[in-house]
């Protein structure tokens, strides 16, 4: 069954991961609607599947990015990036969407078969292209 999120306040943290597990993500286009992962600023990384649902979404290097700087966006520049995939004036134009159409069964893009992480993944051939940034290195003590 087809999942729509409509974002009219802030979908930080685990609203935003909330948000990555539903097939379309429809905010409103306001200053205060913002969405991130800002968890990495307190020193925490998101639990709630955003690590794993955004580097299938960005690819390695983009969610790294992403997440570690706990960026947030709002209206155009969220859609701009991929953190929304359609803006709304109004929370009636929000809940009156029609351009949601999944056709005979809601998949997400990497549930597809033949989807490939953007950027490539640890099981490609050529595992240099972009994935260093995916592994953090903790210092021995």
């Amino acid at each position: 069954m087809p999942v729509v999120v409509g974002m009219n306040g802030a979908a930080l943290g685990g609203g935003y991961e909330i948000a990555l597990a539903c097939h379309h993500r429809i905010a409103i286009d306001r200053a205060d609607v913002k969405m991130g992962l800002p968890e990495a600023q307190l020193g925490l990384m998101p639990g709630a599947g955003g690590v794993v649902r955004m580097v299938r979404k960005f690819g390695c290097q983009n969610a790294i990015t992403f997440i570690s700087q706990g960026m947030q966006y709002a209206g155009v520049k969220a859609l701009e990036k991929g953190f929304c995939d359609e803006l709304a004036a109004t929370k009636k134009k929000c809940t009156q969407s029609q351009s949601v159409d999944f056709g005979a069964e809601a998949k997400q893009p990497w549930d597809q078969p033949g989807f490939k992480i953007p950027g490539g993944s640890p099981a490609d051939k050529d595992p240099d292209q972009g994935l260093r940034a995916c592994f953090i290195l903790v210092p021995s003590m």
